[in-house]
């Protein structure tokens, strides 16, 4: 994982952050709770420095795997399937799925600002986010 970018990540406690998660991670052999459990490190780190609102998006399909050999659309989807149900039971109300985690023109959606569940309540006014990439692949460490 690249330090200095988490660090800054940490440094912008914003009022709202969504881990976009995505599927480089993914291989024929790759543990679901494993990633889950590296994903949910992340989301404490973030609750830790103060932000009280972290969600966790789904991992979307994708179709090029060119560079793991034997990971075929098929089983990535297999394998995506089961992290995300093991993301959506442990994140609950703050795992979204498509097209929930959708932010056009910097612009929060609405049906996330009001989602029922721990936070339900609206956020008033204007919300700080940034936007970083941080990947928990075990050799990025």
């Amino acid at each position: 994982m690249n330090t200095d970018l988490y660090g800054k990540m940490l440094k912008e406690k914003g009022d709202i952050v969504i881990v976009a998660v995505g599927g480089n991670d993914i291989t024929p052999t790759s543990q679901p709770k494993e990633i889950v459990r590296r994903i949910t490190e992340i989301v404490n780190d973030i609750s830790r420095n103060g932000c009280e609102h972290v969600y966790i998006t789904e991992i979307l399909t994708r179709g090029n795997f060119s560079k793991c050999p034997g990971l075929q659309k098929i089983v990535f989807d297999r394998q995506r399937i089961k992290i995300n149900k093991c993301l959506a039971k442990t994140f609950k109300n703050n795992f979204l799925k498509f097209p929930d985690f959708i932010i056009l023109n910097n612009e929060i959606p609405c049906r996330l600002c009001q989602r029922s569940g721990s936070f339900g309540e609206p956020y008033p006014g204007k919300q700080r986010h940034a936007q970083v990439s941080v990947s928990t692949t075990k050799t990025h460490m």
